[in-house]
């Protein structure tokens, strides 16, 4: 019979691994890493008002402060096309490796959808390499559609209601299961949306008394809602929107979480500014020859940035590149799940 684990840690993706820029446009967010940034300049040096904005926000997201320890987002920009930072892969291994044993490590992320195949399992080679071990994650949340905060968050209550269906008798209020979800809830705040039969989600709290009520009796589950979450206005008024990522400040919470010293947040503004701890040493990422699969592929992994411009509807996230599909030649951007488009 299966193990009941200690603990289970629900794993976004984009805007967790990666840092998001939401676009005004509607379009998936930007992802900061080294080309985009490269292009930004150039976008703002442009005439057409929508690129000039567009790289506004990518540009102040990556002088902006991560609060409190010197970092910003700048340090944890994704290496040249990469959708994934490996600073903030490296802090998703630091808390895989602090949690209570057993540990269930599930991915919540839209890349569990079976075309991302390749992607996951250049994660998990990622996570393999900074754990030492190979590594491959648990589970899944189950395939639904998912376009609100809302849709995401009902859909990890339902995987936490079955854990505990299964083995609700192992835990109690003294020992209880501890269930982490690092997620960006979409570039979402926690401003008042609704989750059917549950009410308005005002706050991180509530999140969290959400999934602990779906164990189905009071004290099984101890829940910790690591949201990924920044916004900020311009001195001009541009309104910024980002999926944050794992920085220094949200590894902290959920460090503390594990370590049994957290305190639900009851606002949105208390969880604006965290506690924070010293930013851990960096590694960088680990060249993927020297891995080697984690498990079976499935597919070969996608091409990010294809060479000739894109047709069609965007899938998340992608590049800046286009904005300049009539300003200049091509170069390529990058935004989530992720597709780089043609400048």
């Amino acid at each position: 019979m299966a193990m009941a684990p200690e603990t289970v840690i629900f794993v976004d993706v984009d805007g967790v691994l990666n840092i998001g820029v939401k676009d005004k446009s509607g379009e998936s967010p930007l992802v900061l890493n080294e080309s985009n940034r490269g292009q930004a300049d150039t976008l703002a040096a442009g005439k057409d008002g929508a690129s000039i904005e567009v790289a506004a926000r990518l540009l102040s997201v990556y002088h902006r402060s991560t609060g409190g320890t010197g970092s910003t987002y700048s340090d944890y920009m994704a290496a040249g096309s990469s959708d994934l930072s490996s600073s903030l892969v490296r802090h998703l291994a630091q808390i895989i490796q602090m949690a209570p044993q057993p540990c269930q490590v599930v991915l919540s992320s839209s890349w569990r959808k079976p075309h991302h195949g390749g992607r996951v399992l250049r994660l998990e080679a990622m996570l393999s390499k900074h754990l030492g071990r190979k590594f491959s994650f648990d589970a899944g949340t189950r395939q639904c559609s998912e376009h609100t905060a809302a849709d995401r968050l009902a859909c990890i209550g339902d995987y936490v209601e079955t854990l505990c269906s299964k083995f609700g008798n192992r835990y109690s209020t003294q020992s209880p299961l501890l269930v982490l979800l690092l997620e960006d809830f979409f570039v979402q705040p926690f401003n008042g949306w609704l989750l059917e039969d549950a009410g308005r989600m005002n706050c991180v709290g509530d999140g969290e008394k959400y999934l602990e009520q779906r164990a189905g009796a009071r004290g099984l589950v101890r829940a910790k809602i690591v949201h990924t979450y920044d916004e900020w206005e311009t001195a001009k008024g541009l309104r910024i929107q980002v999926g944050a990522g794992l920085t220094d400040v949200f590894f902290a919470q959920a460090e503390a979480f594990l370590a049994g010293t957290s305190e639900r947040p009851r606002t949105l503004s208390e969880t604006s500014v965290p506690e924070v701890l010293p930013l851990r040493a960096r590694v960088a990422e680990a060249p993927m020859e020297d891995v080697g699969p984690v498990s079976p592929p499935t597919s070969q992994t996608p091409t990010l940035l294809p060479q000739g411009p894109i047709k069609g509807k965007v899938k998340r996230p992608m590049s800046l590149s286009f904005l300049k599909n009539m300003m200049m030649p091509s170069k390529s951007v990058v935004r989530q799940e992720s597709v780089t488009m043609a400048l």
